[in-house]
C-alpha cells in the first residue's frame, strides 16, 4: 500500500516549487532518479535547488509504475524533467526502466536524459580540481585508495588513473575486484603510466594515501585502532555511501582529521542550467552537403572524402574549418596552401572565405 502521505509530500513539493518560482521569475526542473537499494516507500524527496534560471527538485524512485504516475502529475507544470537513464534499480516486480516509463508518459515538458552515477563521478572530479588548485600537479602523483570498487568507485578509477594518479581499489569480492582493476588497465590510454591495483588489506599501509574515497555500502572499513595511521593530510571523501558511523566520526574529529561529503550540488546545477541551452543549439543543427562545381562542402559533423571542404555553412560559406584527408582527419595545409584555398573558393562561390 502507498504512503498517502509521501503522495501528499509530493503534491506540496510542486506546488511549493511553482509558487517560488512564478516570484523568482525562473524556470522549474524536475529530476527523477532511481537507486539500486530497495526501500518500503515509493519514493522520497530532494530538496528544492535554486540555480541562475532555474528552481528545481525531485524524487528518487523504486518502481515503474510510481516513475508513471509521477511523470503524470508533473508533465505540463515544470519546464524540464531530467530523467535518470542508468538501470540501478530492482524492486519486487522486476527491473525498473525509469527512462521508458517516463518517455510513454510525457507529452509537455522537455525531456533530458543524464546519469545519477556518472554525475557524481564527475562532481568528485569537481572537488578534486578546487581542493588542489594550488598544486602545481594538482592530483597526478598522488597515492589515491578507493573502498568500494562497485560502478561509482570503477568509474571514478579510471578517471584518476588517466590523470596520472596511482589508485588503489579495495572490494569484498576480490574476484571481480581484480577484474575491476585489469579492465581499467586495459582501457586507459597507452601513454598513461599510473595503473590501478587492486588491494585487499589496506590498514598496514593507510599512511600510504594522500587520498581515500569511501564509496562502499559498508560502516567503518576503516578499524578504529588503524585511524592513528592514516596519513597527517589525508583527504577523506564520502561519496554519500554513509559509511563512518557517529563514533567514528568523533574518533576522526578528535585527531583533527576532517571528513569531507561529496556534495553534487554545484555538478547538478551546472547540469540544469547548461542542458536546455545546449539541447537548444545541438537540435538546431543540420548536416548539409553541398557541390558547387569541383568543390563539396559539407557541414561540420559529418565524416567527409578527400578534399571535402567542411564549413560553417556549405549553402553559403563564410569560414572554413579545413580540408578533409579522407581518414576522418585534416589535411595539414601550411599558410601558403590556405591562401590558395581561400582565393579559389571565394573566386567560385563569390564569397570571401577565410580559414577558421
Amino acid at each position: 500500500m502507498r504512503n498517502k502521505k509521501n503522495y501528499i509530500d509530493l503534491k506540496n513539493r510542486i506546488k511549493q516549487l511553482l509558487e517560488i518560482a512564478k516570484i523568482k521569475n525562473k524556470k522549474t526542473a524536475f529530476f527523477i532518479s532511481n537507486t539500486k537499494k530497495i526501500e518500503k516507500v515509493d519514493y522520497y524527496l530532494t530538496p528544492i535547488r535554486e540555480t541562475k534560471n532555474y528552481l528545481h527538485t525531485g524524487v528518487v524512485l523504486f518502481s515503474n509504475k510510481m516513475a508513471k504516475d509521477i511523470s503524470k502529475m508533473i508533465d505540463g507544470k515544470v519546464s524540464t524533467i531530467f530523467v535518470d537513464t542508468e538501470k540501478k534499480s530492482s524492486s519486487l516486480k522486476g527491473m525498473v526502466n525509469v527512462e521508458k516509463a517516463i518517455k510513454e508518459n510525457t507529452y509537455k515538458s522537455n525531456l533530458r536524459f543524464y546519469k545519477a552515477n556518472d554525475l557524481t563521478v564527475n562532481a568528485a572530479e569537481d572537488f578534486l580540481n578546487i581542493f588542489f588548485k594550488d598544486d602545481i600537479r594538482n592530483i597526478s602523483g598522488k597515492k589515491i585508495l578507493i573502498i568500494g570498487a562497485g560502478n561509482i568507485g570503477f568509474k571514478l578509477g579510471l578517471k584518476l588513473v588517466e590523470r596520472g594518479s596511482e589508485v588503489f581499489l579495495n572490494r569484498r569480492n576480490t574476484i571481480k575486484l581484480k577484474k575491476v582493476c585489469e579492465t581499467i588497465n586495459i582501457i586507459k590510454p597507452k601513454g598513461t603510466f599510473a595503473k590501478a591495483k587492486p588491494i585487499k588489506n589496506f590498514h598496514n599501509i593507510l599512511n600510504k594515501f594522500d587520498i581515500i574515497f569511501c564509496a562502499s555500502n559498508n560502516q567503518n572499513v576503516i578499524s578504529f585502532d588503524k585511524i592513528l595511521k592514516l596519513k597527517k593530510n589525508v583527504l577523506i571523501i564520502d561519496v554519500g555511501k554513509g559509511m563512518f558511523s557517529q563514533k567514528m566520526l568523533e574518533l576522526l574529529f578528535s585527531k583533527n582529521i576532517k571528513v569531507y561529503r561529496l556534495n553534487v550540488e554545484l555538478t547538478l546545477n551546472m547540469l540544469v542550467d547548461s542542458s536546455n541551452t545546449f539541447f537548444k543549439y545541438i537540435s538546431n543543427m543540420s548536416y548539409e552537403i553541398n557541390k558547387i562545381n569541383d568543390y563539396t562542402f559539407i557541414s561540420n559533423g559529418i565524416l567527409g572524402r578527400k578534399g571535402d571542404i567542411i564549413t560553417d555553412n556549405p549553402k553559403m560559406p563564410k569560414i572554413i574549418y579545413g580540408i578533409c584527408n579522407g581518414k576522418g582527419d585534416f589535411l595539414r595545409l601550411d599558410t601558403k596552401l590556405k591562401k590558395n584555398y581561400e582565393k579559389k573558393i571565394s573566386m567560385l562561390t563569390k564569397r570571401k572565405l577565410k580559414f577558421y
